[in-house]
């Protein structure tokens, strides 16, 4: 019979392989969320990157930047009209257009380089907390996510928003929680860095700042000023530009912030209703949101299953004082402005999902495999864009071959949301515009049951008509 010592020896000699063997495990599984996060944002890419208004933005700062020698000190406008972000992420897009000699898919494969670094830094950032395996599920619910893969390919301010709000965590957790004192001037700057990507990013400060009283942080006096001049530095654009207008950004700050009914009741249900939705469907998406969150919460109280605590208040607070902030907020709130808290929500999943797979592995696996199915079923919608970039170089192309050198003059017949990317595309193909130019050039969109080339014919002209569904070129010479 063999004796409980003998068999404690063996596992104490096998130890080191079985380590060795799960670290290699664990390594092929991530490199195959690497691949996997690489084929649901390449897919098909310059048939799903889209060229309109904030990219079109973008490639003409980064043009101004590298052909005109002209950088500006303000970003893209904001939705909310009269407010600039800073001009900081369009001096990034001048890097990688001119790596892609002025091309602007470029924007797109900046967008997924950050991306993939988001997710990079998501997984070490849960690592360290939780260890592997949870990391491991915190990586797999980004990639697989529907609207975090439409957010990436995107290509606009809002595919950065993860990357700067999970180095925001990272950031807190290593100088809060590690209490790794040095770094506190670096999380200050990154704080305000999120200026020049998105204002919703600085809806983070005042939650790093509760963490800091809640954890009673102390710090020597040089890490205080040093984290001071930090803190202001990524601002400077914005007083220069600021002292050069008459303030006016501040001035359009404060009334949007300071308009609107605060006794509306049903404006605070709304929103936290929504923003439950969001973070729910960034999980799963649409119809099964709630049935997650119901899932996970009642498998948590049946099974009382043990959750890890480490940084568990820290990840609460990134996860609810954007929404406590914007409850503040009386304008119209799309659903991206949540995306500021979303790491936290996958972070809080993560711990949630290893907790209960502990005691229920086989509901935890099954749910995987059903969200993995259901996100990649909505995925679907976004594996071709209507109106993509691909689709408008070839419109361009053509306009170019046909034209044949000659100047040219330009005119639409389309809705002004669709006009957006012509004409970068056509001076980036070096196409040049006369408005007195005979050589007259229409780009007509409408479906070919509506689409009638009469209107454009008239005597001694010659029309001809190229279709690229849904839109139609035409040339009249």
């Amino acid at each position: 019979m063999i004796s409980g010592a003998f068999i404690n020896r063996v596992k104490l000699l096998l130890a080191p392989t079985i380590y060795s063997h799960r670290k290699s495990m664990h390594s092929i599984i991530l490199c195959s969320l690497l691949i996997l996060f690489l084929a649901t944002r390449l897919y098909n890419f310059s048939n799903r990157l889209g060229f309109d208004h904030d990219q079109e933005k973008a490639a003409e700062a980064a043009w101004g930047i590298i052909v005109e020698r002209q950088p500006s000190l303000i970003g893209i406008e904001t939705s909310t009209g009269g407010v600039f972000a800073g001009p900081l992420l369009n001096w990034s897009h001048a890097v990688f257009m001119y790596l892609f000699k002025l091309d602007p898919v470029s924007l797109g494969y900046q967008a997924i380089f950050f991306s993939a670094l988001a997710i990079l830094l998501l997984f070490k950032l849960v690592y360290k907390i939780y260890g592997i395996k949870p990391a491991l599920l915190a990586a797999l619910t980004y990639i697989i996510s529907a609207r975090l893969i439409a957010y990436d390919i995107s290509a606009s301010p809002i595919s950065y928003i993860t990357f700067l709000s999970i180095l925001t965590i990272y950031l807190t957790y290593e100088t809060v929680y590690v209490k790794k004192h040095h770094l506190l001037p670096l999380l200050a700057f990154v704080l305000t860095l999120g200026y020049h990507v998105h204002l919703t990013l600085l809806l983070q400060i005042p939650a790093v700042l509760l963490i800091l009283l809640y954890r009673k942080a102390r710090f020597t006096k040089r890490q205080a000023i040093l984290s001071m001049i930090a803190f202001v530095i990524p601002l400077l654009s914005y007083f220069a530009f600021e002292l050069r207008h008459n303030l006016l950004m501040t001035g359009n700050l404060i009334s949007l912030v300071s308009k609107g009914d605060r006794t509306d009741q049903f404006k605070f249900i709304d929103t936290i209703t929504n923003f439950i939705t969001v973070e729910a469907e960034t999980i799963i998406p649409a119809t099964y949101s709630y049935l997650f969150i119901f899932l996970m919460v009642a498998a948590y109280f049946r099974l009382r299953a043990h959750i890890n605590k480490t940084f568990l208040t820290e990840t609460l607070i990134f996860l609810t004082m954007p929404l406590v902030c914007l409850l503040l907020y009386q304008g119209h709130i799309p659903d991206y402005y949540f995306l500021v808290a979303t790491p936290a929500a996958i972070i809080l999943a993560s711990n949630l999902f290893f907790s209960i797979s502990k005691k229920l592995h086989h509901l935890v696996l099954a749910f995987l495999i059903f969200a993995i199915f259901v996100n990649f079923q909505s995925s679907i919608f976004y594996l071709h864009n209507p109106f993509s970039i691909n689709l408008k170089k070839s419109v361009v192309e053509y306009i170019k071959e046909e034209s044949q050198g000659k100047d040219i003059s330009l005119y639409y017949e389309i809705p002004t949301s669709l006009n957006y990317g012509f004409e970068y595309l056509l001076k980036w193909s070096k196409v040049t515009f006369n408005n007195e130019s005979q050589n007259i050039y229409v780009i007509d969109y409408s479906t070919p049951q509506e689409f009638s080339s009469a209107k454009y014919e008239k005597e001694g002209r010659t029309v001809e008509i190229k279709s690229f569904e849904p839109f139609h070129v035409v040339s009249i010479k």
